[in-house]
């Protein structure tokens, strides 16, 4: 029988995970300077955007309106990428197996990666607002009623959470050991054209703005830009609506990409799949 971590043994593994992936992005200075470059000129890009675009019915300015779907498109592509993307650098660095069989678990892995990439999205999502408030004059008011996001966020981080799973089982169901996998693509993909984004899905054609009704980001995202931006309170029958929605995706999609993972695990198992063999 495998010896289980502690809950403090577990701990010191997350610290030395985060310690080494903190390390090794700051170590890499070109790829850490180019990284807020780029981010930079997306911002800008959409700055100048809004000199064409101007005022959006229902939320006002663009550029603020845009920034905020950037921001949120953070934490949604981290979400619905990083499972599969993690379980591909195991598979192909032998480190699968040996992760399964240790006493670290997968759980505690995945904990440690997820918590580091959530720590880079904040990092990003903050570096979008710095620039687009101090650089480029965005205008927030940030009202009291602000807090509500932090629930809705984490409401479709769990929703996504689903999704991501789903979307690494394939890497065993389906044997998707490539570097697009159809689900989790699919729905990233589609996020940015149909869930809002870039724009309100409202001017898509009905039929396009159906798939935009079942995917939960459409609805987190509209519901954010209501608090930040029309100051929705928790009181709102808009903002309401979206937590049972939110709440609703996330009781059905993170049990069934827990069942479809571990299903994957159990797959691979049996087949004995879990290593690469050079």
């Amino acid at each position: 029988m495998k010896h289980a971590l502690s809950f403090m043994e577990k701990l010191g593994v997350m610290w030395v995970y985060l310690g080494r992936r903190a390390r090794l992005w700051f170590r890499f200075k070109i790829s850490f300077v180019f990284s807020f470059i780029a981010m930079f000129v997306t911002i800008a890009i959409f700055y100048f955007i809004n000199v064409f675009v101007g005022e959006i019915p229902e939320y006002g300015n663009y550029f603020t309106f845009v920034l905020i779907g950037l921001a949120i498109n953070q934490y949604m592509q981290t979400t619905l990428n990083t499972y599969l993307g993690t379980m591909h650098n195991m598979y192909w660095s032998n480190w699968l197996e040996i992760i399964l069989t240790s006493p670290m678990r997968l759980k505690t892995f995945f904990s440690s990666v997820m918590t580091w990439t959530y720590l880079y999205a904040t990092m990003n999502v903050a570096f979008y607002f710095v620039i687009g408030i101090f650089v480029f004059g965005a205008k927030f008011t940030f009202p009291a009623t602000a807090w509500i996001v932090i629930p809705i966020l984490i409401l479709l981080i769990i929703s996504l959470s689903g999704i991501g799973l789903i979307s690494a089982s394939m890497f065993m169901l389906a044997n998707a050991k490539g570097d697009i996998e159809p689900i989790g693509w699919g729905v990233a993909t589609l996020s940015g054209l149909v869930a809002g984004v870039y724009f309100p899905p409202k001017y898509l054609p009905a039929p396009v703005q159906l798939i935009s009704k079942i995917l939960p980001q459409t609805y987190a995202i509209d519901a954010i830009r209501r608090i930040l931006l029309n100051n929705e309170s928790i009181s709102s029958p808009s903002i309401q609506l979206t937590i049972i929605y939110l709440i609703v995706f996330s009781i059905i999609l993170l049990p069934l990409g827990m069942f479809m993972f571990n299903a994957g695990i159990r797959k691979a198992e049996k087949e004995g799949t879990l290593a690469r063999w050079m």
